[in-house]
């Protein structure tokens, strides 16, 4: 076991050290955590309780959930672009051959992508771990509360990073893969409710948003963060009772990240599949 790991480390090093190194855009990684910190900040400010509220209501529950959707927005986005511009980027400038002559085979290759945009994005929101840690001392969250949702933000990370270099590994172009992950965002979190809409268009619920059933739409991430929210809001109040349609798949936020941290292997290892072939294709 420590060998492999060993052999991992290896594996990534020269990966993490072009990026973060020699590059030489520490200013430009110094800027997106500070940015992230000062809009955070300017979020906690407008919520800030009023001296009477602040004396009878915890608060730390509100913050957290500001942090939240913020941290879920960048790693969304962020997390996907980075990695869709990881592979057609090295096809684009043709480098390509020359990161394979550096001996790292097809899935290291992929690993390293994939590591370094992790990486990004995690040094993206680290400011918030600070802002996140006193929530608890606020009241109305719990550390457990916390930690959860930070793990299933990881898996998230790992999911969107496993589809955009899916994405990148499919095309050359970086314009291409940007579309593609673009589209894939937006069909991957509105299009289950769409196709719900049309299943209930189609069967006479016309007004799908008043109907108590749904089908699909329990795939959406937008759904598995709102029973996540839903979860921590009734451990604070114990009469909170959340509107719950009907469903078809009743899946709690933990049965969905784990969902997704299959679907997440599935595209890496589909990936590699396929960049180990098209390196073959390019040798022959």
């Amino acid at each position: 076991m420590p060998q492999r790991l060993i052999k991992i480390y290896e594996s990534l090093k020269p990966a993490l050290i072009f990026e973060f190194v020699y590059r030489q855009n520490h200013a430009a990684l110094v800027s997106y955590a500070i940015s992230t910190l000062a809009i955070c900040g300017c979020f906690l400010f407008g919520q800030w309780p009023y001296e009477q509220e602040a004396l009878h209501n915890s608060f730390g529950d509100r913050f957290f959930v500001v942090i939240m959707i913020y941290a879920i927005a960048v790693a969304t986005i962020i997390s996907t672009g980075h990695a869709a511009l990881s592979i057609s980027g090295e096809k684009e400038k043709k480098t390509l051959t020359l990161l394979r002559m550096s001996g790292l085979g097809p899935g290291e290759i992929i690993f390293s992508k994939a590591a370094v945009s992790l990486c990004f994005t995690v040094f993206i929101l680290l400011p918030t771990a600070p802002l996140m840690t006193i929530c608890p001392y606020l009241g109305g969250v719990s550390s457990p509360t916390i930690f959860k949702g930070l793990m299933i933000l990881f898996v998230s990370m790992i999911f969107y990073i496993s589809a955009g270099i899916f994405i990148s590994i499919l095309f050359k172009k970086n314009y291409t893969c940007i579309s593609f992950a673009t589209a894939f965002l937006l069909i991957l979190h509105f299009g289950f409710f769409i196709i719900d809409d049309a299943i209930n268009y189609n069967s006479g619920a016309s007004y799908y948003s008043r109907q108590n059933s749904r089908y699909l739409s329990a795939f959406s991430p937008l759904e598995m963060w709102k029973n996540f929210f839903d979860s921590m809001q009734a451990k604070i109040t114990p009469n909170y009772r959340p509107f719950t349609p009907e469903s078809y798949f009743n899946l709690t936020s933990g049965e969905s990240a784990a969902l997704y941290f299959g679907a997440a292997l599935i595209l890496f290892f589909s990936g590699a599949k396929i960049f180990e072939n098209y390196l073959k294709w390019r040798e022959d």
